[in-house]
């Protein structure tokens, strides 16, 4: 087995978001505070002790993420359902209008758009039709005409 091609996704001290029972963030920011590789037959895991305070808790690294925005997507993931929606309807509050992404990012997304016909980050609305998260892809498809995209519904 190499061992080399299964990192460790967090170190020691590392401040990370958890995810509680039922999908649902912990909005508590957690220290890293102990790490368990699991070795199984082809490939290697790890649980992670985490610390806050008096509070200890133990998560596998798939609940476990650097951002509040990381946990908040893979919570909508796990929780919501992926449909196509029209661009056009989908509704922009003054939060996202508001605040136009750097270049660089929509670039990015763009050129991840010519290179897959798709975006390599989740474009999340929630149940009344409201972007939650993924403006800069929303944007994009907008520039780019497109009819539908691919998001994740709020659960």
């Amino acid at each position: 087995m190499n061992e080399s091609k299964y990192k460790n996704k967090f170190d020691l001290e590392d401040n990370v978001y958890t995810l509680k029972l039922k999908w649902v963030v912990d909005e508590d920011v957690y220290n890293v505070s102990a790490i368990k590789p699991e070795i199984e037959t082809e490939k290697t895991t790890y649980r992670y002790t985490l610390s806050k305070n008096e509070k200890t808790i133990d998560r596998a690294e798939m609940n476990i993420f650097k951002s509040i925005k990381k946990a908040k997507s893979e919570c909508a993931k796990r929780n919501g359902k992926e449909a196509d929606i029209e661009v056009s309807k989908i509704k922009i509050t003054s939060a996202f209008s508001n605040n136009i992404p750097k270049s660089e990012l929509i670039t990015k997304r763009l050129e991840e758009y010519k290179k897959t016909e798709k975006f390599n980050t989740d474009i999340i609305v929630s149940k009344n039709g409201y972007l939650v998260d993924g403006y800069s892809a929303y944007l994009v498809a907008k520039m780019l005409d497109l009819n539908t995209i691919k998001v994740l519904i709020e659960g």
